[in-house]
């Protein structure tokens, strides 16, 4: 694993818990389920929701990432001191 690969996948665990925890928490705070099957259909859509924020969040940050390392090493006198 480049060190790059590892930056992704740290920034990816990070991203999506984060994205998931902030995307549940309005759906808890914000919907009353008032009886069993909106308890149930309302959990369903949350465990979605935020599972498609999480995603979308992930590949923002991945591409974020690839941009600066494209950046960096047009800028850097190393040949390839980012994925080293």
């Amino acid at each position: 694993m480049t060190k790059i690969e590892a930056v992704k996948l740290t920034a990816r665990l990070v991203v999506g818990l984060g994205t998931t925890t902030i995307t549940n928490s309005i759906i808890r705070n914000n919907v009353s389920p008032s009886n069993p099957l909106e308890v149930v259909t309302v959990a369903a859509a949350s465990v979605v929701l935020g599972s498609m924020a999480s995603s979308a969040a992930r590949s923002h940050t991945d591409a974020q990432i690839d941009s600066f390392v494209e950046v960096f090493q047009k800028n850097s006198d190393a040949s390839d001191p980012v994925t080293a």
